[in-house]
């Protein structure tokens, strides 16, 4: 096996997982206690991966570029919502408006993660 192939099957079974879990859930859903609602953290993982992988291609975070605007949301560039970054208050005014939103910014996300790990040599792994 390839050896990007390990990061792959790890990147691939959070995006299968992520739409098994949030294509038929409403806004309400997305949006209610327990605290951070799960469309929040589902958008947190997406928006941490986006900005890993953007600092690690040299491209710009999808985030920054379109999406932030499609969620309505000010991008910008160190907000992925962790630590002291969101405060409750944040987290529950978080609105995705529906869950294809939220899966096409994953996909977009995967999509990019995927081309880029593809090309990933042991070499760059081991660096």
């Amino acid at each position: 096996m390839h050896p990007a192939g390990i990061l792959l099957d790890g990147f691939q079974r959070v995006n299968e997982t992520l739409h098994r879990q949030l294509e038929d859930l409403t806004l309400a859903e997305l949006t209610s206690e327990p605290h951070p609602p799960i469309g929040w953290l589902a958008w947190r993982l997406t928006r941490v991966t986006d900005s890993n992988i953007a600092r690690q291609s040299g491209q710009p975070q999808l985030w920054m570029a379109e999406w932030g605007a499609r969620f309505n949301m000010q991008p910008e560039e160190g907000d992925f919502g962790r630590g002291q970054t969101h405060t409750r208050e944040q987290a529950k005014a978080f609105n995705p408006q529906n869950s294809e939103l939220l899966l096409a910014y994953q996909d977009a996300t995967y999509e990019r993660t995927k081309a880029y790990v593809e090309k990933l040599t042991a070499a760059d792994l081991d660096r």
